[in-house]
């Protein structure tokens, strides 16, 4: 019997990947695209064991996404970044009563160039991060947002925030 490999090189994934959000391309990312999931754990301890926990209880998990994107004349990449404008033909307006536009989250797909796994956010948003946009004769100009996962109860109860995998619906 021969010795068991514990790993392939065909099950390492690297390259970038195309963003589409609301169905609708992105464009060009500059500075990688960046996906960061955070599982939500409460240790139950008590003090004869200190830090170690004697329980743990999963209370959800969060998935936000730094996009760093080139194509900052692409209206679909400005609606994404500023999602409290308003559109108009080509101009994105801003100033209105606070409080009067609840911002709903679209799906967000990451699909690597390389056929790897896609990842897709059911609904998400730009939730209050601050947008850069920066002016420069140095390199292009990138717009850098934030996107966080909002929880779809449409969807199964297990299923309702990303999936990892596909390409799925």
């Amino acid at each position: 019997m021969g010795e068991q490999t514990l790993h392939s090189v065909e099950n390492l994934d690297w390259g970038i990947c195309e963003v589409e959000y609301d169905g609708s391309s992105l464009g060009a990312t500059k500075g990688n695209v960046t996906v960061t999931i955070t599982p939500d754990i409460v240790r139950g301890t008590i003090d004869k064991y200190g830090a170690a926990p004697l329980k743990a209880w999963d209370r959800g998990t969060s998935i936000t996404v730094r996009l760093p994107l080139v194509e900052s004349d692409r209206m679909e990449t400005l609606v994404a970044a500023f999602p409290t404008g308003t559109r108009t033909g080509r101009i994105l307006t801003f100033g209105r009563t606070a409080g009067a536009n609840e911002i709903y989250g679209k799906k967000l797909r990451l699909k690597p160039v390389n056929g790897g796994r896609w990842i897709t956010i059911y609904k998400a948003v730009v939730l209050g991060e601050p947008v850069t946009l920066e002016y420069t004769n140095d390199d292009f100009r990138v717009i850098e947002i934030t996107m966080e996962g909002m929880p779809d109860n449409t969807r199964d109860e297990n299923d309702t925030l990303f999936s990892i995998g596909g390409p799925f619906s």
